[in-house]
């Protein structure tokens, strides 16, 4: 079993696909249909240009929780999201949910801190990542600008906003993140990729899609970040013989989801959590399987389990 899941990370460390979607292709979002092409990093896949999708309200309206997406432009200028893309709020980049696609196209979502910190591993660490991830040139980032774009990322400064005007557009590149409490930044004086805490409170920034399929090659790297052990026991037993068990170990004041998915990196289920969980092999076909467990600030244990 050891060896048929490194011939699962072997794959997907080459090439992540689908019946209709190699990595390097470009997508189109059928909600609006704008065109977003692709990158393979790592065992990563991207969309390498940023997310514009939504309504334009200005920089000093509120984003609504009205069924509308919608997205504020730099300088209030429209041609500015067409070139940087839309900035958003936290809710309104999560869809008001707890659901991780939040507003980004079916088969991709908002990435997580853990997932944003693992494209900077690809690339040398945080200190160097910012080097690969930045556009090239001073087309869109002003001078100095140290970026190369090894990693085909394209990098892009589109800066954030507040409700009282918008900053930073060819200077910085910040993203949403899953956690409310973090974003990702790209800076135009530095090498570095930045994971930091908002400053203050309603502020948007740009959001970059990340594909579904990841949840493979993210398990080796879950443990170091993993902030749900005071909360959950481990799956027992595992493999699963008949029914097993995820414990809840204390009370929980926030609240928390598990997903489970297969080995192709396909959700089969997803529910809130309130108790023990149970996991009944009968649902399930023999082969290798992994739960994630998280909540609203992208706190997350992440483990596989086997069925025989």
């Amino acid at each position: 079993m050891k060896n048929i899941f490194l011939l699962i990370i072997l794959f997907f460390s080459l090439k992540v696909s689908s019946q209709s979607f190699d990595c390097g292709d470009s997508i189109i979002d059928i909600r609006d249909g704008k065109k977003y092409p692709t990158v393979l990093i790592g065992s990563q896949c991207w969309m390498q240009n940023n997310l514009n999708i939504g309504s334009q309200i200005l920089i000093t309206e509120g984003f609504l929780n009205n069924g509308i997406i919608e997205k504020k432009c730099a300088g209030n200028d429209t041609s500015n999201c067409e070139v940087y893309g839309g900035l958003y709020e936290y809710e309104e980049a999560m869809n008001w949910s707890f659901e991780i696609q939040g507003i980004c196209p079916k088969g991709w979502h908002i990435p997580s801190v853990i997932e944003f910190q693992t494209l900077m591993d690809n690339l040398g660490g945080d200190s160097v990542a910012g080097i690969a991830l930045k556009e090239t040139g001073n087309n869109h980032w002003q001078t100095p600008n140290n970026g190369t774009n090894s990693s085909g990322f394209t990098g892009l400064p589109g800066g954030w906003a507040n409700h009282t005007w918008s900053y930073y557009l060819t200077t910085g590149a910040d993203f949403v993140t899953t956690d409310e409490n973090k974003y990702f930044q790209l800076a135009r004086y530095d090498s570095y990729g930045r994971l930091n805490s908002p400053s203050q409170y309603y502020l948007s920034f740009s959001i970059r899609c990340i594909y579904d399929s990841l949840i493979l090659t993210e398990i080796p790297k879950f443990s170091k970040y993993n902030e749900y052990e005071k909360h959950f026991s481990e799956l027992y037993p595992n493999p699963i013989i008949e029914t097993s068990e995820i414990k809840v170990l204390q009370t929980l004041n926030d609240e928390c989801y598990i997903e489970i998915y297969n080995s192709l990196g396909q959700i089969l289920k997803k529910e809130k959590v309130h108790d023990n969980i149970q996991i009944k092999k009968s649902d399930f076909h023999t082969g290798l399987y992994f739960y994630r467990l998280f909540n609203k600030k992208g706190n997350i244990k992440t483990r596989k389990f086997e069925v025989y």
